[in-house]
């Protein structure tokens, strides 16, 4: 089975601002492309994964995701994670009906095998497949098969309970992949310090070390 990864990318000005004690907001915005990378290096190596579509209101973000050679949709407006991955998602069924995976930029731990065991759970249509954050509140991962069988939850406070909810309101097949490299997203200084445990050969991890944070590993 071959699917869309949808990644929504927000503007980097003042990105990770809860690091802010740690990164000031240059080096904050580079280590987000950097974990970015991470990212789209793990999904363009997957053999699951046909089409990437990033969608950002942030012009850079734009330039560097062409530059990588994948697909982009601009948002004139900021308008939230939900609104932008609703446009996507449209944008992709009128491109080719094929199931999608959303992810975050921020899951730099994520590993292409990852997406091929999502896909393998999530293979039979109808279905869903749901990662959480690591505290069990965010949805670091949706995979939609078909495409157009879920109302996404992102503006909730607690989305991966919101999709699992509607998933049994709806009577659809749903799967929850548990994984440490897609739960950990980078947000917050415990969350740093998480990922320099685990993180060594990644991008955003030298990045990291190359600035000198070695006392939170």
């Amino acid at each position: 089975m071959e699917v869309w990864v949808v990644i929504p990318v927000r503007r980097l000005k003042n990105a990770k601002s809860r690091l802010s004690k740690v990164l000031d907001e240059r080096l904050r915005r580079e280590f987000s492309v950097k974990m970015f990378l991470d990212v789209l290096d793990s999904v363009v190596s997957c053999g699951s994964v046909k089409r990437v579509l990033v969608v950002t209101p942030d012009t850079d973000v734009l330039k560097f995701s062409r530059s990588f050679g994948v697909e982009t949709l601009f948002e004139e407006f900021e308008e939230g994670v939900n609104k932008a991955v609703f446009k996507a998602l449209n944008h992709c069924v009128r491109e080719e009906f094929l199931p999608i995976v959303v992810l975050p930029s921020d899951v730099p731990l994520l590993q292409p095998e990852d997406l091929d065991r999502v896909v393998r759970m999530g293979c039979r249509e109808p279905s869903v497949v749901i990662s959480p954050s690591l505290r069990f509140d965010g949805t670091n991962l949706l995979f939609l098969n078909p495409p157009n069988i879920l109302k996404t939850f992102y503006y909730e406070q607690n989305s991966f309970f919101s999709h699992l909810a509607e998933c049994f309101r709806l009577g659809v097949k749903v799967s929850v992949y548990v994984s440490r490299r897609i739960m950990l997203d980078v947000d917050c200084y415990e969350d740093l310090a998480e990922f320099l445990r685990l993180g060594e050969g990644k991008n955003s991890y030298r990045f990291l070390r190359e600035k000198g944070l070695k006392l939170l590993g």
